[in-house]
């Protein structure tokens, strides 16, 4: 009776070694596969290291100075994209913190036209911006380095710089030679030993992808109850980090560069569903859609490879930050109507 019913479970123990076995042989599976420590990962992690602080996988190397995506990258001794800053807050000075990821840390930007350097130079004297950015931040990434980095500088305001690729996701990577920064840095689980897992961990993706997103990432980022909870949940750990430090916080939601025209933009429900989030946690939100829309895409990205927003993109949404904030005396950065740091669009 016992034998009987061994059997079948050895055979399918059996069938599952030898899918596994065929699967290295003839077709490896690159999804969620532990990165190669060689290769382009060198290059990664002369940018990055794995960080200390709970539930953040990685941060940015304090005391750079090299060439990142087209760019001179300079970090200063706290490991942020920005000059040297004291965690004791000048006398008289306001502080705004500014958490976000690729957009904000300035990829393919040179660190003067970075839109927080910008800011800083169009608000009054004594009024300080720190840039938080890292590329690949998540929002609940976000919360982790408001509450165990940026508080300790003492802000007055804190600003989350969202784009719409902030809801956490679990790493990937199309290639073990070209890994992402989270799964690079990430302690790999069990299960990724496996290509036969890591085929089925593929599969459930793509499936979710067209089921809750008809194909696009970001649509899916925003419908899966998964990835858009990790939102969520950044967003109300941010909102009560602020409470306790009682600081006031605001969001400035990003758009995504479209290759097109901006008439053919895909997302405003999705801009709508951010914004009502940050609403629910007390957030004003400032969102750049109409401020970019009245410029050509071309104009504003890094590339046409590159999506990110180039110097110009920066200068605007400086500009706009600007006028926001004058708008939202609340928010306690004393901002005068009327100032203006770009030209018109006059499109």
């Amino acid at each position: 009776m016992a034998l009987r019913l061994l059997f079948p479970l050895v055979v399918v123990a059996a069938l599952l070694l030898a899918a596994e076995a065929l699967l290295r042989l003839v077709a490896p599976v690159g999804w969620r596969a532990i990165p190669d420590p060689l290769s382009g990962a060198d290059q990664l992690r002369t940018l990055y290291r794995r960080s200390a602080i709970p539930g953040l996988a990685y941060e940015l190397v304090p005391g750079l100075d090299r060439e990142s995506h087209g760019a001179r990258v300079l970090t200063n001794s706290e490991g942020q994209r920005d000059r040297e800053r004291s965690r004791a807050k000048p006398a008289g000075a306001r502080r705004i913190a500014v958490l976000g990821d690729s957009f904000t840390f300035g990829y393919g930007v040179e660190g003067d036209a970075l839109w927080t350097v910008v800011l800083e130079g169009l608000l009054p004297p004594g009024c300080e911006v720190l840039n938080f950015g890292v590329g690949g931040y998540s929002t609940r990434d976000e919360a982790a380095v408001l509450e165990h980095k940026a508080l300790a500088f003492d802000p007055d305001l804190v600003l989350v710089a969202y784009t719409l690729n902030d809801p956490d996701v679990e790493p990937e990577s199309g290639a073990p030679d070209r890994p992402s920064l989270h799964a690079l840095f990430a302690e790999p689980r069990w299960w990724q030993h496996s290509h036969l897992l890591r085929l089925a961990s593929q599969l459930r993706y793509e499936r979710n992808l067209q089921r809750l997103g008809d194909g696009n990432q970001v649509r899916y980022l925003h419908a899966c109850p998964e990835t858009w909870g990790t939102v969520v949940e950044g967003l109300a750990r941010i909102a009560s980090a602020c409470t306790e430090a009682r600081v006031p916080a605001g969001l400035v939601l990003f758009p995504v560069i479209p290759g097109g025209q901006w008439a053919t933009y895909r997302f405003t429900s999705i801009h709508a569903q951010v914004a009502a989030e940050a609403g629910r946690e007390g957030f004003p939100t400032l969102d750049l859609l109409p401020v970019w829309a009245a410029w050509p895409p071309e104009e504003l990205r890094v590339s046409l490879q590159d999506s990110h927003p180039n110097a110009l993109g920066h200068q605007i949404t400086a500009q706009a930050v600007l006028e926001w904030l004058a708008l939202h005396p609340g928010l306690g950065i004393p901002v005068e109507p009327g100032v203006s740091g770009v030209p018109a669009a006059g499109r």
